[in-house]
Order: structure tokens, then C-alpha cells, then sequence
């Protein structure tokens, strides 16, 4: 059993269950506090490409305080432990250049724990040519925006604007906020386009 790519919401995440000799598909990325483990069933989730591990970022400004300085690079360093954070200011944005275009099937912002009302109300856009920096968000097309929800990590897998196309393709990646003095938040991940799950009915 494999994830159809012509469904309109994809399998992000699978399970087996040796039990019942049943594959089960989840249109969510699975964290630990998704779901109940349950007697012999093994969850599977992807593993992130991490194509954005190492590139260029940037943000608006960075906020410091003391001899801690919350950088761009922070929110794409693999560790959940660490966040950016910008300053005061408008408009309020962080960035990342992919290098080169991809398609991406899932990104993910991993929200903290602490201040996590910060990403309420976010935009996600695109920018194809340009660089990170403010000139590049403004020439950038809008790929999703937050109705206002305060949720533990973000998992987009398609752009729902209206003004681009359902596909998720780029080389810039920004994210902007504009009713909140900060923005904040843990990590975010990429899945590119050619995930699909294993045949687990028949491997495992």
C-alpha cells in the first residue's frame, strides 16, 4: 500500500500494525504527542531532507539579550533547543535561500513552547529570483497565512492564498509576521517532493 499522489491531502506519516497485517496513512506528520501507541503497532514518520541545514539565512532583526544573540542560522541548525528571534521593529521577517529552486512536499515550523503566540497570524511566501532581505519579501508571493491558531509545529503541504498555485516550488523561503512586535520559533523543516512511503504490507 503506497500514498496516492493524486489524493488532495497527502500521507505524510505511516504506521503497521503486525496485530492486523494493516498499513495506516496519516495526512499529519506524527510527533509523540499525536498519537497512542497501541500494542503492536509501529509508527512511522519521514525523515526531513534538511536541504535548508547550512543555507543562507536572514532576518529582519535579531533580538540579543545579554551575551545571547537569537540569529537566523538558529532556526534551521537541527536543534530543537534553539531558536531565532527577531527584535522590535516592522516589517517583521526571516528567511532562508535554498541555493537553487525545489519543489517541497511538507514544511514544517516547529513552534516553541514558550511565546508560542508569537506565530499566530504568520505568512509563509515564496521568492523564486532576489535575495533574503526586505526587498525579496515584498517581491515574494504569498503561500499560506495563519488564521490565528497557536499550534506546536506548523505542517504546510500545499499554498491555500488563492494567488499561487497549489504547489509548493521555490527558492526563497520567508516568513513574516505583522501584528506582533517578534517573531519566534524553533526550527523549520523540508520535505522535498519525492517522499513516498514504502510498500510496509509487504516489507514488514
Amino acid at each position: 500500500m503506497k500514498c496516492l499522489e493524486d489524493v488532495e491531502t497527502p500521507c505524510l506519516s505511516f504506521a503497521y500494525s503486525a496485530q492486523d497485517h494493516k498499513c495506516y496513512l496519516y495526512s499529519l506528520v506524527l510527533l509523540e504527542n499525536d498519537y497512542v501507541i497501541s500494542s503492536g503497532i509501529v509508527t512511522y514518520v519521514p525523515v526531513f531532507d534538511e536541504i535548508e541545514k547550512d543555507k543562507p539565512t536572514a532576518q529582519s532583526e535579531t533580538y540579543q539579550q545579554n551575551d545571547e544573540i537569537y540569529g537566523s542560522h538558529r532556526a534551521i541548525d537541527g536543534d530543537p533547543d534553539t531558536f531565532s528571534c527577531t527584535s522590535r521593529g516592522t516589517p517583521i521577517w526571516w528567511c532562508v535561500d535554498l541555493v537553487k529552486i525545489h519543489s517541497m512536499r511538507l514544511i514544517q515550523i516547529v513552534n516553541s513552547k514558550y511565546y508560542s503566540d508569537r506565530m499566530k497570524e504568520f505568512r509563509l511566501s515564496f521568492g523564486m529570483t532576489g535575495n533574503c532581505d526586505e526587498a525579496g519579501l515584498v517581491d515574494s508571493i504569498e503561500c499560506y497565512r495563519d488564521i490565528g491558531t497557536d499550534q506546536p509545529h506548523y505542517d504546510i503541504t500545499k499554498c491555500t492564498s488563492g494567488t499561487t498555485p497549489a504547489e509548493m516550488r521555490a527558492r526563497f523561503i520567508f516568513i513574516s509576521q505583522q501584528k506582533i512586535q517578534y517573531l519566534h520559533f524553533l526550527e523549520l523543516n523540508i520535505l522535498l517532493d519525492y517522499f513516498d512511503s514504502s510498500n510496509c504490507s509487504s516489507t514488514l
